[in-house]
C-alpha cells in the first residue's frame, strides 16, 4: 500500500469522525431519536394485509414479510420516491412509527406518500431535522392514527 493510500484513508477517516461529531451535536440538539434501519413498526404488515383482504391493494404474488409488505404497499399506491433509509422508532410509551429519510421530498413523492397514508389510515409529518445525514435529508414520520389520538 502506498503512502498516497494510507494518507488518504486517514483524511477520509478523521473526515467521518469530524462528520460524525457534527451530526450527533445536531442530533442531541434537535432530540431526534436514531431508528432502528430495516425494522418495521409491528403494526405495518397487518394493516397492509387487511387493506390486501378489503381490496383496497391487490393480491402480491408471493407471501409479504414486513419489508416485502412496505413495498407492494408503496408501489401499489402510486409509488416510493418518499421511502428511503427507513426503519421504525419506538416512543417513551411503547408506541412505534414508521421513519423514512429521504434527501428531500418532491410534490409527486408527496402525493404518493400521502395516498399511501390514506389507504392504510395512516397520518404522516414531515421534518426538517433527521438522524440519517442532517442538514441533507429530511425526516417522514408515519403512525397510526388511533397512536395520535391517545
Amino acid at each position: 500500500m502506498t503512502t498516497t493510500v494510507i494518507n488518504q484513508r486517514i483524511a477520509d477517516r478523521n473526515q467521518r469522525i469530524e462528520f460524525d461529531a457534527k451530526a450527533k451535536v445536531l442530533r442531541d440538539k434537535w432530540g431526534i431519536s436514531e431508528p432502528e434501519l430495516h425494522k418495521m413498526p409491528i403494526w405495518l404488515r397487518p394493516l397492509i394485509n387487511d387493506a390486501i383482504r378489503r381490496k383496497l391493494l391487490p393480491k402480491p404474488y408471493h407471501p409479504l414479510d414486513a419489508w416485502f409488505a412496505l413495498q407492494h404497499a408503496t408501489k401499489a399506491s402510486g409509488g416510493d420516491l418518499w421511502v428511503d433509509h427507513v426503519g421504525r422508532i419506538k416512543l417513551p410509551n411503547g408506541v412505534q412509527q414508521l421513519i423514512s429519510e429521504p434527501y428531500g421530498i418532491t410534490d409527486e413523492g408527496q402525493t404518493q406518500l400521502s395516498r399511501f397514508c390514506e389507504l392504510l389510515g395512516l397520518r404522516f409529518e414531515i421534518q426538517d431535522e433527521s438522524w440519517w445525514f442532517p442538514n441533507n435529508t429530511i425526516r417522514v414520520t408515519i403512525s397510526r392514527l388511533q397512536d395520535i389520538q391517545s
